[in-house]
């Protein structure tokens, strides 16, 4: 569903996107019809395009007219390799889709526990079209998990899984090959390929058979037509194509050092309050965040160094259960300030995923505790804007509750106010620390963290 409430349409979509759309729904038509499905050829398809060409609208389409053709939700799925892509596109980490670990997963054929084989066949039991976006971030090797994983699963493992993915009968691969590329074996890199695991070689096939059919996607959507010439300029140096003259000027007219000679410092103060920074290094990450944080505190609004103390074997490594790094030893934060979620996919379909931003709302402690003594809150509240999980109370969306939601592995309280979150972690039964001087709020379980 769109932000103003309305459903996605394949009427109100370009031609090349009803194109798209109208290529998945034939050949599920076709699935339907066939009589013999031993001899159905099932869709693997990619779709290429540069940014705002609309490659999310058609997969939003393509779920809600999947949805409507079948009358179920559960026959088509939505997964990214990252929790903010899939997160944008309404759907689950390739990881949580088949429930396998991130790191150092090496999935052997045919060795799923039967707990974890019912669970997939339980999850994929009415399943017909995967699609599967930045197909530039996926490695070969997770691709080919997925599809073995999906194999041994799908229709119990049934008639069709001499043909990959067990024969389901569309699968899509989404995205921009000019875009960030997979940290190890890829899209980019099959042709031509050789060696490897079983894992990457049968990833490189599922590409290559995707790359078979293949509909690109040339018109930007973001631009209106009266802007053909930034249109050009984004297509030009996307593929790295040399820019005329006037071009660059037009480039460099969009510096800082411009935009406060031509527009005046109170423009560029606005941009920069709302704008994204990225940074090569740690040290003028780490010195802007504490420069920002410095003009959020003040004496009603304290900064607080939070102690990060670990319990467990082995100097608290239970952690390393629940994020790819270590914590940070102090966390640095106070109310108002910019957070993000930082090393976990919690639930990305709700918005709460590894680099989700929020904003301190408040900061709570018990009597007679405070940071200097070593104390932790007895919860942190963060508005999430992005939020659109469960509702914790609508009636009382600002009530603080002891009562605890459980949910897998943590505890915790939400509450909404227009659509945004409030995260409560609950100390009787988990603690919260927030980031260090990048401001990343990271969660632990009560038995990990003190």
């Amino acid at each position: 569903m769109k932000d103003n409430g309305k459903y996605y349409e394949i009427e109100d979509l370009y031609d090349d996107q009803k194109f798209a759309v109208e290529t998945v729904l034939k050949k599920l038509r076709e699935w339907v019809e066939t009589p013999d499905l031993a001899e159905f050829q099932p869709l693997r398809l990619t779709i290429n395009g540069s940014g705002g060409c609309g490659k999310s609208v058609i997969i939003n389409t393509l779920v809600t007219a999947i949805r409507r053709m079948f009358d179920r939700n559960d026959v088509v799925q939505v997964a990214a390799p990252t929790g903010t892509a899939a997160f944008n596109v309404g759907g689950k980490t390739l990881h949580s889709l088949m429930h396998m670990g991130v790191d150092k997963f090496d999935y052997k054929p045919k060795s799923l526990r039967d707990v974890s084989r019912a669970r997939l066949v339980n999850d994929f039991k009415s399943l017909l079209a995967l699609i599967i976006d930045e197909r530039s971030l996926i490695s070969s090797k997770d691709l080919g998990t997925v599809e073995t994983m999906m194999s041994e699963t799908i229709y119990r493992g049934g008639l069709l899984n001499r043909l990959s993915f067990g024969g389901l009968p569309v699968l899509v691969l989404v995205g921009d090959d000019y875009q960030l590329p997979s940290t190890s074996s890829g899209a980019i890199d099959i042709i031509g390929a050789t060696g490897g695991s079983k894992m990457v070689l049968n990833g490189r096939d599922v590409f290559l058979d995707c790359a078979k059919h293949v509909i690109e996607l040339t018109a930007s959507k973001r631009l209106a037509d009266d802007r053909m010439q930034d249109r050009e300029i984004i297509r030009k140096v996307r593929v790295r194509e040399d820019l005329q003259d006037i071009e660059v000027k037009k480039l460099l007219s969009l510096h800082t050092d411009n935009i406060i000679s031509v527009h005046g410092k109170d423009v560029m103060d606005s941009i920069a309050s709302t704008a994204m920074y990225l940074f090569f290094r740690n040290a003028p990450r780490i010195r802007h965040n504490l420069e920002r944080l410095s003009t959020i505190h003040s004496s009603e609004k304290p900064a607080g160094f939070f102690r990060c103390q670990g319990t467990g074997v082995v100097g608290g490594k239970p952690i390393r259960s629940h994020f790819n790094s270590d914590p940070p030893p102090t966390a640095i934060f106070c109310e108002d300030a910019q957070v993000a979620v930082d090393g976990r996919n919690f639930y990305p379909e709700w918005g709460i995923h590894n680099s989700a931003c929020g904003r301190v709302d408040e900061i709570v402690f018990k009597k007679d505790e405070n940071p200097n003594f070593g104390d932790l809150p007895e919860y942190v509240v963060v508005d999430f804007p992005g939020y659109c999980g469960p509702v914790w109370d609508e009636n009382n969306p600002t009530v603080r509750t002891r009562t605890v939601w459980s949910q897998t592995s943590y505890s915790e309280n939400r509450i909404t106010t227009n659509a945004t979150i409030y995260l409560f972690v609950i100390r009787s039964n988990t603690s919260t620390a927030c980031s260090h001087p990048n401001c990343h709020l990271v969660l632990f379980e009560r038995n990990e963290l003190l």
